[in-house]
């Protein structure tokens, strides 16, 4: 059976066997990330939140180079 492309899965071993679960500590003082999800793979047990998925690099670069572009158009102006 094959997984879906769009299935989550373990940033550090890429497998899909994860579990999602609620994590946080109730203080005196009141709740320090009560009922923050956590998830956690079965495979190799590393513990990640959910959207913690890195940005692929070339996605940052790509950005980088766009921002770049409108500096320069921003400074050179639009009569040029």
């Amino acid at each position: 059976m094959t997984e879906p492309d769009d299935a989550v899965r373990c940033p550090k071993c890429g497998s899909t066997q994860i579990h999602a679960g609620q994590f946080g500590l109730i203080l005196i003082t009141g709740f320090l990330g009560a009922g923050d999800i956590v998830i956690t793979c079965l495979k190799c047990g590393h513990r990640f939140r959910p959207g913690s998925s890195k940005t692929p690099a070339w996605v940052l670069w790509a950005l980088v180079a766009v921002l770049a572009i409108l500096v320069v158009l921003i400074i050179i102006g639009p009569n040029h």
